[in-house]
């Protein structure tokens, strides 16, 4: 498995080329980044510039979001679907080949919105499929105030139901743990899912306490927190994966320290809990 850093974890004044060189610097080899960032550098440096840029960091590109506008089914999506072709042929032109997109958690009439999700997310995948790219969903399993009746895609196994609704051979999973412990995902769901779905994997930990009051800026470094990542990820080797790991946190003591020492602790800990999860898978 190779660590990776989103940029979400550290300081939100880095910019995005100083971004790459701080977690290449921590000791990250890929990086998660925004597409618009990419092409603004691009639009200033130019498409050789931009690779220039990664390579001299010497940072993999692990993932960029696809940003469709989900979380209200019935919303227009025409104009980020106008803008994804443009985002595509970039993505090709630097060898960024996975694309993420966060899927919604709630809907007022499960069946239909189902479908609708489905349909939707079949011509995305079709969509960049022309460019080689494939699709990786990622769930949200945070309390969001939805009733049972109005659970959309909240778990693992709700994943796994909507990709094989979609039925494209470019959509898999975006795995993040953080969600996979709030939501109520199961060991049993992880160990059951096709190995060759796993597309990505987000690394965090979460604090003791009730799931149900559980934040995003609440998330901890792994091995810091209760949900036994280590564990999780000894499951994914097993399944064959070694792709990115990435460190996603969303609190403000990384945020607010130097970005290179708050970068290396978290290297640290990424390092540290996949040494653990392949060790174990070893035994």
């Amino acid at each position: 498995m190779k660590t990776a850093l989103n940029p979400v974890t550290l300081s939100q004044d880095l910019g995005f080329a100083d971004f790459a060189r701080v977690a290449s610097q921590a000791g990250f080899e890929g990086i998660e980044f925004s597409m618009d960032d990419a092409a603004a550098y691009a639009e200033e440096h130019g498409v050789d510039g931009l690779r220039g840029l990664f390579a001299e960091a010497g940072v993999g590109l692990a993932q960029w979001r696809l940003m469709l506008p989900l979380w209200d089914l019935g919303e227009d999506i025409s104009e980020a679907l106008d803008k994804t072709p443009e985002r595509c042929e970039l993505a090709a032109q630097i060898g960024a080949n996975t694309v993420m997109q966060v899927v919604p958690c709630r809907a007022p009439e499960r069946q239909a919105a189902m479908g609708e999700l489905a349909a939707i997310l079949r011509d995305a995948a079709q969509l960049v499929a022309g460019w080689d790219l494939r699709l990786a969903l990622e769930f949200i399993g945070l309390n969001v105030g939805a009733t049972e009746a109005e659970k959309l895609v909240v778990t693992l196994g709700d994943t796994l139901d909507l990709i094989e609704r979609v039925g494209e051979p470019n959509v898999g999973v975006m795995l993040d743990f953080y969600h996979f412990y709030v939501g109520g995902s199961t060991r049993e769901q992880l160990e059951a899912m096709p190995g060759e779905l796993l597309y990505m994997i987000h690394l965090d930990d979460a604090p003791p306490g009730s799931v149900e009051e559980l934040k995003d800026p609440m998330r901890v470094l792994p091995g810091e927190g209760v949900i036994g990542v280590a564990d999780l990820l000894a499951v994914c080797a097993e399944k064959g994966y070694d792709g990115y790991v990435s460190l996603e946190l969303f609190g403000e003591e990384l945020r607010q320290m130097n970005p290179l020492e708050a970068a290396k602790m978290g290297y640290r800990a990424t390092a540290a809990t996949i040494d653990e999860g392949t060790r174990s898978r070893q035994n």
